[in-house]
């Protein structure tokens, strides 16, 4: 199970990784399509690439969060079966 979530946050993060990149390379498409030369101009940028790259960006991390969630709850509740187990077992041998 534990390899199984591993592998299912190593994805997720490639996933993550990659919808950055191509978040960084639209935002500097954008920037390097007004030049000085038109500033007189009023420019047209076309935001629908951006707006979609953030929301796949969104999905990725949200994506990304759920995985490593269940890992961390799962993690925690077996530090919290240990501690709680322990303190039982003790007052019990008393």
């Amino acid at each position: 199970m534990f390899q199984m979530a591993k592998r299912a946050v190593k994805e997720a993060w490639q996933k993550g990784k990659q919808a950055i990149i191509t978040s960084s390379l639209a935002v500097g498409a954008l920037v390097a399509g007004i030049s000085p030369a038109s500033a007189n101009t009023t420019p047209t940028i076309d935001t629908s690439q951006v707006t979609s790259t953030f929301s796949t960006m969104s999905t990725t991390v949200i994506t990304v969060i759920g995985a490593v969630a269940a890992v961390a709850v799962t993690i925690m509740g077996i530090i919290l079966a240990w501690k709680y187990g322990r303190k039982l077992f003790n007052m019990l041998a008393k």
